[in-house]
């Protein structure tokens, strides 16, 4: 064990390394998180929640604690969103903390990715995509089984041969390749593509693989095993999470986790949601009787049987689909919890997916490359469609289960078929009992212990013993309701950003239901009274229309909906008179082109909906303005409704239901409004342009949700509910960038 150099120093020590500037000293947020971290990584236990904005530099206050942990011999599994800020991490921000641990201790720490499995080209799969394509001279001198560099020689003759014909193919067969990542590929590609060279783990030969020894996926895995720092994504500790299989902690093949760091946590308890949901289907029955049939010989009496069985299933599953929409009320409604919509088939649907699997994977068995790989994958989807089926069966507390009737009309999105469909909702315990704990193993010096308890037999059982990980949880946003989702038992704790400054000098505006002498159009139904939100945008847009006169452009616009966004690009697009470009997330580019034609023209105006509340920044004055049309709360729905009786057990209705749809919305307004300050420098206006989060309006929210819409905006102090005021403090500001503006 290497003697760890103090925190705060190794921490100075990166954040020079990463400014390049000899003076540079860690950011007092940023030195704050890193001791919070630090605390409980150095303990062994405890969870943090911390809230830390754009600017504090959270990927280092986390890095160097997981640095000076890996000095002790122990590792960090650190998880992040997407696979672009896996890179990040490891391209970017490891580096410069890697150099100051070699520098104060001469040690070198080791950080891997840990990626899903199909996001390695498969190179046994590539090989026999190839062997179709070039002659059978190529063909014959590319052997199947042999020795390693036989097998090597093969796969570089192919890799020449296709080069032409086919660049993925050759590109996953070159010598030159050494990782397989799909992330590294050259050139432009699409799922599809991707898929004629990739594998899912359940097609995957594993250890039958002749080319086991030159598996991209293998070598990752294995290189993470070794590593002191481990970098994965949400959607691994999803799947661990939801289906309770060990991919990353616990995992035999990726050895001991001591700690877990998850970045852009917010999202998590999101995608652990999503990753259980489960969809059963007409549809989805009469797909795995077309799998059967064809992966089965034809004419066989014993398929064309099972595929009989299958269509009828298929029916009696329809029926009963429809009779479930029938006892939970129409579409998009909760599906009692004491009620079995599958009473009548399940079972059945069940046996008939266990022995569809079980036919498919006995009549390949002799096979071997990309049949037997196929076979493997038609098997597991069938198994899964069973799996699913049992679990709609039953509903408790946790979980929301409803059918998704057919859409009307020609343009539709839905499903087409009615579909039963179940989400996990409170993922607070698959967190806890997934991630947050691990099998402890038994020490040396533990000796024997007595049996937990006894079996049928009589014959001893013994309970694992299960260690509490040290978890930190870290983002820009959290919701207040975010440890108790995420089932950790810690407080938010918010870090003091360096922008404080520029939000102190920056504005918010939200304008009275009386703006620019016109009235907010509003709905009367007796003594109650609400915002018209058909009417609302073309109310809005002749504010948006002065703000961004005010600002010479340099906007962007936020919807709360698509409809309102398409209208606002219209409208502004006519009235600009070519003194501005309007971007919108409509124009067919994709968001990073379209993001980029804003960031390069610096009087233009940028267009979307929320979608675009994320992950879209521009620097200097390019968005000085920043205007969301209205509070972006989600429309009533089935899951966040289970989510509301969830927090209902302990309070009362409609504090949960601000709790769900409040907070949710809360906390797109604080990333929509995020958009603007980016830098120490950014300065300009958050027009909101939602007169009920003010009071003694026509219409207002009630007090306790205003509270928790504006605690999403505390950060800006300067306030106004004039648009005289915001239009004064534009034209200041992008008059003379350099002579800042006092906020109102």
């Amino acid at each position: 064990m290497t003697p760890s150099p103090g925190l705060t120093d190794l921490l100075t020590a990166a954040v020079r390394n990463a400014t390049g500037l000899p003076e540079a000293s860690p950011r007092p947020g940023q030195l704050r998180l890193a001791q919070d971290i630090d605390e409980v990584l150095q303990d062994g236990g405890g969870h943090v929640a911390g809230k830390a904005g754009t600017g504090v530099g959270k990927s280092l206050a986390y890095l160097v604690p997981a640095a000076r942990l890996a000095l002790m011999g122990e590792r960090t599994v650190i998880s992040t969103e997407s696979l672009g800020l896996q890179h990040q991490i490891t391209a970017k921000d490891f580096p410069v903390v890697a150099k100051a641990v070699r520098d104060a201790t001469g040690v070198e720490i080791e950080v891997a990715v840990h990626k899903g499995w199909s996001n390695y080209a498969c190179v046994a799969k590539a090989a026999d995509a190839a062997r179709t394509m070039v002659p059978a001279s190529v063909s014959s001198r590319a052997p199947e089984t042999g020795s390693l560099p036989e097998l090597r020689e093969g796969l570089t003759r192919l890799s020449s041969a296709t080069t032409a014909t086919d660049p993925l193919v050759s590109w996953a067969l070159s010598p030159q390749n050494q990782r397989g990542d799909r992330a590294e590929y050259p050139h432009a590609l699409d799922g599809q593509a991707w898929g004629r060279v990739s594998v899912t783990p359940d097609e995957c030969e594993g250890a039958d693989c002749p080319l086991l020894e030159l598996c991209f996926p293998e070598r990752a895995k294995r290189k993470a095993a070794e590593a002191n720092i481990i970098v994965t994504n949400h959607s691994m500790l999803a799947v661990q999470a939801s289906k309770q299989v060990p991919v990353v902690v616990g995992s035999k093949a990726l050895g001991q986790v001591d700690a877990l760091v998850v970045d852009e946590a917010h999202t998590l308890p999101g995608i652990v949601r999503d990753m259980g949901a489960v969809e059963v289907s007409q549809k989805r029955v009469l797909s795995a009787v077309r799998t059967l049939t064809r992966a089965l010989p034809e004419g066989d009496e014993d398929v064309k049987d099972m595929c009989d069985q299958g269509r009828v299933l298929a029916d009696a599953v329809n029926s009963e689909v429809v009779a479930a929409a029938k006892k939970a009320g129409g579409s998009g409604k909760k599906i009692p919890g004491d009620y079995d919509p599958l009473a009548g088939t399940g079972e059945a649907l069940a046996a008939w997916c266990k022995r569809a699997a079980s036919m498919i994977m006995s009549a390949t068995a002799s096979s071997r490359g990309s049949a037997r790989m196929q076979a493997r994958r038609d098997a597991g989807r069938i198994s899964a469609l069973g799996a699913d089926a049992g679990d709609v069966r039953t509903g408790d507390i946790g979980v929301a289960r409803w059918v998704q009737l057919p859409e009307q009309g020609m343009f539709t999105r839905g499903p087409q078929v009615p579909t039963l469909c179940l989400s996990p909702v409170d993922v607070s315990m698959p967190l806890r009992a997934g991630l947050w704990t691990t099998p402890e193993a038994p020490g040396e010096d533990d000796g024997p212990r007595e049996p937990d308890g006894f079996d049928e037999n009589g014959e001893p059982v013994w309970e694992p013993q299960l260690r509490y990980l040290p978890v930190a949880a870290v983002s820009a946003t959290l919701p207040k309701s975010f440890p108790f989702d995420a089932g950790l038992k810690a407080p938010i704790v918010e870090y003091e950003s360096p922008f404080e400054s520029a939000y102190d000098s920056s504005l918010l505006y939200v304008p009275r239901a009386r703006a620019d002498g016109r009235d907010l159009p509003v709905r009367s139904y007796g003594q109650r009274a609400s915002l018209d939100t058909q009417e609302h945008p073309a109310w809005a847009v002749e504010l948006m229309q002065t703000l961004i006169e005010a600002a010479g452009g340099r906007a962007i616009v936020l919807s709360a909906t698509s409809s309102a966004g398409r209208f606002y690009v219209e409208a502004l697009r006519r009235r600009s008179r070519g003194r501005w470009q309007v971007h919108s997330q409509w124009d067919g580019r994709g968001k990073e082109h379209t993001t980029r034609a804003w960031r390069a023209d610096e009087t233009s105006v940028l267009v979307g909906t929320r979608s675009y509340m994320t992950g879209v920044d521009a620097p200097g004055r390019t968005c000085s303005l920043v205007i969301v049309d209205r509070v972006p709360r989600g429309a009533a729905n089935v899951v966040d409704d289970a989510r509301v009786d969830v927090l209902a057990q302990d309070m009362n209705e409609f504090r949960a239901r601000d709790q769900v749809y409040a907070v949710d919305a809360a906390q797109l307004l604080e990333q929509a409004a995020g958009r603007l300050i980016r830098s120490t420098s950014d300065r300009g206006v958050v027009a909101v342009l939602d007169p009920r989060l003010l009071k003694k309006q026509p219409v207002s929210y009630p007090g306790s949700t205003r509270s928790i819409y504006m605690g999403a905006l505390e950060h800006f102090t300067s306030r106004t509910a004039r648009l005289s005021v915001a239009t004064d403090y534009l034209n200041s500001l992008c008059a003379d960038p350099m002579d800042t503006p006092k906020a109102a």
